[in-house]
């Protein structure tokens, strides 16, 4: 009576590990998506074994579009302008690109300015510094804070 029971239960087994394996050849999982998969618990697998195979397709389709795609394109032939070309594409930058005025031509020094002229109106006041220079007989400069 034992035996008869024993039978049925190995062949449920059987059929399992077969099914299991059969489905895993089928859906192109590896052995370690496999073995992720054995340690959930089994009312998980079938779904994570669904989204897992998802992500493989969408990987696979990914890197065929990737393969397909032209990523090389032909450099565009370099043409030589005109004075007169030169002149109208500088005109059209100035209005195409804001502030371009402002960098169109180079500083003639990176210098900070600080020789700038005094305004006549301007009144003294705390931590300027006055030079004061002699010239004759005796030269002199002095310096001084306010």
């Amino acid at each position: 009576m034992v035996t008869n029971l024993i039978k049925p239960v190995i062949f449920a087994v059987f059929a399992f590990l077969v099914s299991q394996f059969s489905f895993t050849a089928e859906t192109g999982l590896s052995l370690e998506q496999e073995q992720l998969l054995q340690q959930l618990p089994i009312d998980q697998q079938s779904s994570i074994r669904l989204k897992i195979q998802q992500a493989n397709e969408l990987n696979q389709e990914i890197g065929d579009i990737q393969k397909e795609a032209i990523t090389v394109t032909s450099r565009p032939k370099v043409k030589i302008l005109s004075a007169e070309e030169k002149e109208e594409q500088r005109i059209r930058a100035y209005s195409l690109i804001y502030g371009y005025d402002l960098f169109a031509s180079s500083p003639t020094t990176f210098a900070p300015a600080t020789n700038i002229p005094i305004p006549p109106t301007y009144t003294l006041g705390p931590g300027d510094k006055l030079k004061v220079s002699y010239y004759g007989t005796e030269n002199k400069n002095i310096e001084s804070f306010v």
